[in-house]
């Protein structure tokens, strides 16, 4: 009996490209195994390939924010424009300790406020000029004003010389409080003579998560997290520039977070802009790259840039990468397989056991989470919030796993199956490379100009558009699994929607395809794959990067910053444009190439579009550890 013949995907390197991250002494980081969520093929497989270690410093890895119309992200500037600023009073000093006196001498000359309302008022004030205590609130007089005229003259002496109290009338006494942080006049007048209700701003992070950033900027603000808006996340271990909207919050308010602390992480921001609308999620082009490997090894100049230009011609693999997957040795696409196999206490189990892996101080509660919840929640770090909702939750009802997962944001949830989705196309798309790197009849392409519902159109390529040679491979795509009618799948062998069922089937997730009931519910386990917006789309099989460019850099040791950004890592100072140095701040490179300094780095520049891994064109030209120090 003879065997089988080999599919043209059997025997792909099945290895992990990237070894697994130092412990320090904050987490400990373990990388999902590339191979387990089918990371495994690669463009150009004959090309020698050098080794270098990414993100050993912020400066390492620098993401720009490219917008809708080009623009790459950049801080060139931390000043206020003018145009949110109210009109200023020339007559008013505009220090407190100036203005002050002469406000309280107005109160009373003119309004014959008391002598004892008069003290209160300045004992309750601070440096600047607003109340010490958010809570005070403070009597101005003493008998009703019943003349509407002369409460309105007072309203406004307060508002000229206290601009930083509220006033406001009860019981026909005037009362001041808290301040309204804002200086110099009201909001709410400001945005009306814009005509704008937004603020957006270039944000600029480092070491910190987007939504992480945005939540500390919330709570200090004292607002709602939810006034912010971004076109896109950014990664935490790197430096970041993006685009921010904010709601009815004035640059002069942004502008105190540069003064800010942000724990480990730095945040500033500037280039202020009114606008209209809101920046909403996929507004934007991509994203600018400016990154080094730095320890960089290699056989000769030739080797590198021939792997390199191969690379800008023919693309890599637009792979999810494993940031799509967790950051721990679980990937979080288990967490979805749990659930619609019913196992919900597998599924809160990972969730809790992927935190342990990387924050070693969780580990005595993820232990413990399911035979003693109240002990686990007493052992959970103040940090770990999110765990600490879920097990707050089982405090109710130990038994009702559900209820842990309940108190995750649905948007957790909804990752978790994003990460399912992804593993899958991962899988299709090795198996479609392994095909070959040209267009086949049968290959889905996207056709401009058409749309079915929410999805773009599509085509099956035939042989005479194969003949024409209008097509190239990085015009197909393959399709991200999902429940939406319209959704097509390719007809080449290996690749059609027979197959995406068989992958599809290992994850128990057959019903995450066309045909399927969209309101398709697990109940036991909370799975909807409507609620959770699982309904597909296309994804391109290899990109190109644009703008790609490449150096050979020395440098003599490990904590030489070996490009330059807006804030110096290492002093925290700012550099940004100005006419002596209009480049000041651009992730330039510093330094040049030469064999007898002791260490070699390779520094790359290159734009990717959006929902596009930088780390997977990465492990296209070199074989990469990641370390953080």
């Amino acid at each position: 009996m003879t065997s089988p013949a080999k599919r043209p995907y059997e025997g792909i390197e099945t290895k992990p490209d990237d070894k697994k991250a130092k412990e320090d002494d904050y987490t400990r980081e373990r990388a999902v195994d590339p191979s387990e969520v089918w990371i495994r093929g690669r463009i150009d497989t004959s090309s020698k390939r050098g080794t270098g270690v990414l993100k050993e410093r912020f400066s390492d890895f620098v993401v720009r924010e490219v917008t809708e119309i080009g623009a790459v992200s950049r801080l060139t500037t931390l000043s206020v424009p003018t145009e949110f600023r109210e009109e200023v009073d020339l007559d008013i000093p505009a220090k407190a300790a100036d203005r002050i006196p002469l406000g309280i001498d107005v109160l009373r000359n003119t309004f014959n406020i008391k002598e004892d309302r008069l003290e209160e008022l300045k004992s309750s004030l601070g440096q600047q000029g607003g109340m010490s205590d958010n809570n005070k609130k403070v009597q101005i007089t003493t008998e009703p004003i019943t003349e509407k005229a002369k409460r309105s003259e007072l309203h406004k002496t307060l508002k000229k010389y206290f601009p930083k109290l509220t006033s406001c009338t009860e019981g026909e006494l005037i009362f001041v409080m808290r301040e309204t942080n804002q200086r110099g006049g009201s909001k709410n007048n400001i945005f009306k003579k814009l005509k704008k209700d937004y603020v957006q701003f270039t944000m600029y992070k480092q070491n910190l998560e987007t939504q992480q950033c945005l939540g500390q900027m919330a709570s200090k603000l004292r607002v709602n997290a939810k006034c912010f808006s971004i076109a896109g996340t950014k990664d935490k271990r790197g430096i970041t520039v993006q685009q921010v909207s904010a709601y009815r919050i004035l640059p002069e308010e942004l502008a105190a977070m540069n003064d800010a602390s942000f724990g480990h992480g730095s945040c500033k921001v500037g280039n202020y802009i009114s606008a209209s609308s809101q920046l909403r999620l996929g507004m934007l082009q991509g994203n600018r790259f400016s990154i080094v490997l730095r320890r960089f090894s290699f056989e000769s100049e030739e080797q590198v840039n021939t792997v390199l230009e191969s690379t800008k011609k023919n693309g890599f693999i637009n792979y999810f990468g494993q940031q799509r997957f967790g950051s721990t040795s679980i990937p979080t696409h288990t967490v979805a397989q749990h659930l619609l196999k019913g196992d919900i206490k597998a599924a809160v189990d990972v969730v809790f056991q992927s935190k342990a892996e990387i924050m070693k101080e969780f580990k005595p509660s993820a232990d413990i989470w399911s035979t003693d919840p109240a002990k686990a929640l007493e052992l959970c770090p103040r940090h770990c919030r999110g765990e600490a909702v879920c097990l707050q939750a089982l405090l109710k009802d130990p038994t009702n796993y559900m209820l842990a997962l309940d108190a995750l944001p649905r948007n957790s949830r909804s990752l978790y199956f994003h990460a399912l989705q992804a593993v899958v196309w991962n899988e299709l798309a090795t198996k479609r490379v392994a095909l070959g790197t040209v267009p086949l009849p049968g290959d889905l392409v996207i056709t401009k100009g058409a749309s079915t519902g929410s999805l773009p159109g599509t085509k099956h390529l035939t042989e005479e558009d194969i003949a024409s040679g209008s097509y190239k491979i990085t015009d197909v795509v393959l399709p991200l699994p999902g429940i939406d009618d319209k959704l097509m799948f390719p007809t080449v062998a290996g690749v059609t929607k027979d197959d995406f069922t068989v992958s599809l089937g290992r994850y128990d997730a057959q019903g995450l395809l066309p045909g399927s009931d969209p309101s398709f519910v697990n109940r036991s386990a909370g799975v909807n794959f409507k609620t959770l917006n699982l309904f597909g789309g296309y994804r391109p099989v290899v990109v190109v990067p644009s703008d790609l460019t490449w150096a050979l850099v020395s440098y003599d040791k490990d904590e030489d910053d070996l490009q330059s950004c807006e804030i110096d890592t290492k002093t925290n100072e700012v550099h940004l444009p100005d006419s002596n140095n209009p480049v000041a701040g651009f992730s330039t490179l510093s330094g040049s190439y030469d064999s007898t300094k002791p260490l070699t780095a390779l520094q790359l520049s290159f734009t990717l579009p959006s929902s596009t891994y930088a780390t997977m064109f990465l492990r296209e030209v070199a074989d990469i550890t990641t370390t953080y120090k």
